[in-house]
């Protein structure tokens, strides 16, 4: 979890790892569980697939994201 305060506004992201799976393009990705909030309010809820080869590099590919915003 990481915080930054900018314009008096206060954004929280907190990523962890969910334990599952997902197969992309062939190869087998983990998932990763990644939450934003500004102001206490959650404004967006990711999946992001990535992978790590023998070397050790690790490879993004790509997210499910849901944004949220204020009903008015």
């Amino acid at each position: 979890m990481y915080e930054k305060k900018t314009d008096g506004q206060v954004e929280r992201v907190e990523v962890t790892t969910t334990g599952e799976t997902k197969k992309i393009a062939g190869v087998e990705t983990l998932v990763l569980a990644e939450k934003v909030w500004v102001n206490g309010e959650l404004v967006e809820d990711t999946r992001d697939y990535v992978a790590q080869n023998k070397d050790g590099n690790v490879w993004y590919f790509g997210e499910d994201v849901d944004n949220y915003e204020k009903c008015i």
